[in-house]
């Protein structure tokens, strides 16, 4: 039941983002993933993270409602590309690898798998929290407010296991952005394989990197997913939107050295954005490239 109620929750957020886009799913995960990672982290700063439930929940009805209309209006139209399907074959194998699974390593008992018990338990941050038992409370809680977010709004209370499996979805989302122009039905091949290379790329470095909370896989991954959307061939909205989320959460959020990933990234950013789009008026370039390093 964890894996559907997940899915259940995340992919109609993701359909929904891609009418409003009109871009590809694989393109949007990691906005809707970072977007609430971003405002789950502001509210839980102001021990709200109880309301971002409910907003979670709002939207998710509301991007429900807004499938339903758009498949009545525009009917196949309104279907998703098939990187949906791919995305949603990584929620399978990734909940293979974490059902029913424990905390076994050290930093999750010190610090990472607090966080999130905290949330849960205070309804706030560790750091917020007297005698949470965390050996780091003044450590930034990582996904800590993500994982919370997304259990309680499908009715999950704390569990090891489902917050091992968030954490990994949450990973998935950003490692397969680099597929989003692969049409899964065109080229079966190399999007599956692209896909399995991509998954399987942190395990070379570290082999944990789905099975704990360690914020080191994911540290490299948000510093990869930074230079890489600075890397498009012609950075848009959603780029700058997806930037300034990935250099906001990277920089506050999961370790102090995120900040200099998260600088340099945005700079890098800023640089090539300007480069490529020229065509646009000088405030608006301005302001693209100097949004993701206003956000870290």
């Amino acid at each position: 039941m964890g894996l559907i109620r997940v899915a259940a929750l995340l992919l109609p957020l993701i359909w929904a983002a891609c009418l409003l886009t009109k871009r590809r799913a694989l393109a949007c995960a990691p906005l809707v993933l970072l977007g609430v990672a971003a405002g789950g982290y502001l509210l839980a700063l102001f021990s709200a993270a109880w309301a971002g439930v409910w907003i979670l929940r709002v939207l998710w009805l509301t991007a429900c409602g807004w499938i339903a209309l758009s498949l009545l209006r525009r009917g196949r139209d309104a279907l998703p590309d098939g990187t949906l399907l791919l995305l949603a074959a990584g929620l399978v194998f990734l909940w293979w690898i974490d059902r029913g699974r424990q905390y076994t390593n050290w930093d999750d008992f010190s610090h990472w798998g607090m966080a999130v018990k905290s949330l849960f338990s205070e309804g706030r941050l560790v750091s917020l929290t007297a005698g949470s038992g965390d050996f780091f409370p003044a450590y930034p809680p990582s996904l800590a407010p993500f994982i919370y977010l997304c259990l309680r709004a499908v009715g999950y209370g704390f569990r090891e296991d489902l917050t091992l499996f968030l954490q990994s979805v949450f990973l998935l989302g950003l490692l397969l952005y680099p597929l989003q122009n692969v049409s899964l039905r065109k080229n079966p091949l190399a999007a599956c394989g692209g896909a399995a290379l991509l998954v399987l790329c942190p395990l070379i470095l570290y082999a944990n990197s789905y099975i704990t909370l360690t914020v080191d896989p994911m540290l490299g991954i948000l510093g990869a997913f930074l230079v890489w959307t600075a890397l498009q061939e012609s950075p848009g909205r959603l780029e700058v939107l997806l930037a300034g989320l990935c250099a906001f959460v990277l920089a506050g959020a999961v370790k102090a050295s995120g900040i200099a990933f998260a600088l340099g990234g945005a700079l890098l950013f800023a640089l090539l954005y300007r480069m490529k789009n020229k065509a646009l008026p000088r405030g608006r370039r301005a302001a693209g490239a100097l949004a993701p390093l206003c956000a870290a």
